[in-house]
């Protein structure tokens, strides 16, 4: 990747699979010392079996629940703990209720959204700040494409991803005084998950590379992984408070 990261140490939430497990390969390859947290226990061992094999790999498996203030605050104390800093906090962990339009769902339903995603976020960040303000750090939020095009079913989740948005040049410009760059990706990954759905619905897959200019579906780590490898690097530290869609143009906005 050609990016090099040693010494840097970066959270990233919802690590244990999917984009959030790119992302955190792409780090650790690049240099950085990672602690990964995620709700799924025995995902998590999985995944940080896979990292032991990587050769001078450090890094941290957490079980951490974001809607828990107890959990991400012990999370990031057991990260400055193991590594003695924070550099460089992605906020990628998300859940939600979808395949419900609104007049069918509960404020609980849309609240999950909100909870897990936006306000998980909001937690790591005020969590992290002491250590991001002293590293001059990097924050990496994310939003969706069905945020952006208002996907039918998914109101709690689209709301989340949006206020991710928000909260993301909000932060961009309170802590700009510390020189901590706050961010949003809106990824077009192929993970597990989608794989999945694809598998089982492949007119979707058809139809969803038909609308990506590029003809293909990101690699979680390729492709996400590069560009907050990116992001955390120095050489980015003067791009703040942008989203930044990876999704091979799909959801092109002027």
């Amino acid at each position: 990747m050609g990016i090099e990261l040693e010494g840097k140490v970066a959270i990233v939430t919802g690590a244990a699979r999917g984009i959030g497990k790119g992302m955190a390969t792409a780090l650790l390859k690049a240099g950085a010392a990672v602690a990964i947290t995620d709700i799924r226990q025995e995902t998590l061992n999985e995944t940080s079996a896979e990292f032991d094999k990587i050769e001078g790999a450090r890094h941290l498996a957490l079980m951490a629940d974001g809607t828990k203030d107890e959990e991400v605050n012990d999370a990031v104390r057991k990260t400055v703990d193991a590594f003695g800093r924070i550099d460089v906090l992605i906020n990628n962990a998300q859940s939600a209720v979808t395949g419900i339009n609104i007049e069918d769902q509960t404020v609980a339903d849309v609240m999950n959204g909100i909870d897990t995603g936006f306000l998980a976020s909001f937690r790591y960040m005020k969590a992290c700040f002491p250590f991001l303000k002293e590293a001059q750090g990097t924050v990496v939020n994310f939003a969706s494409q069905a945020g952006l095009l208002g996907n039918v079913g998914m109101v709690g989740y689209n709301a989340a991803k949006e206020a991710n948005r928000a909260l993301t040049r909000t932060a961009a410009r309170e802590w700009a005084q510390y020189n901590i760059t706050v961010n949003c990706i809106i990824p077009g990954m192929l993970t597990e998950g989608s794989k999945e759905f694809f598998d089982a619905n492949p007119e979707h897959y058809k139809h969803s590379l038909a609308n990506i200019p590029l003809g293909r579906l990101g690699d979680p780590e390729n492709d996400a992984g590069a560009l907050v490898v990116f992001l955390a690097s120095e050489g980015a530290h003067y791009l703040t408070g942008d989203t930044f869609n990876i999704d091979g143009g799909r959801c092109m906005r002027p």
